[in-house]
């Protein structure tokens, strides 16, 4: 159970928070990490586009699945918590304060105790 509670809380922070920060902040670390390996994967003729292009809409479809599985749709409120107060960071920090600590609170209540 212990491992389900800080699996939440790190998606909250590191899949919300942290993504929101940057979307606020107008930097997208995934895309710059994505066009530095497909320039050079691309120059070597190693990986079809189509891969490069599918593969970030595949790894964020089963994380949210992974998220949805450990946490339930609690535990996606809590992520779309850290999220919002990512975003909103820069606006209004202690507004986004309280929705991060609303966001890590929820993840202590969001996984299931049927999948032990």
């Amino acid at each position: 159970m212990l491992w389900k509670r800080s699996f939440i809380r790190s998606f909250v922070l590191f899949f919300g928070f942290f993504n929101g920060l940057w979307l606020s902040l107008g930097f997208n670390p995934k895309q710059e990490v994505l066009n530095m390996i497909k320039t050079y994967l691309l120059n070597h003729h190693l990986v079809p586009q189509i891969v490069l292009t599918w593969l970030p809409i595949a790894v964020f479809v089963f994380m949210v699945g992974l998220l949805i599985y450990r946490g339930g749709w609690i535990g996606v409120l809590a992520v779309v918590l850290g999220f919002i107060a990512g975003l909103l960071v820069l606006i209004n920090p202690v507004y986004s304060a309280m929705l991060l600590l609303s966001g890590f609170l929820l993840g202590l209540v969001a996984p299931k105790e049927r999948y032990l």
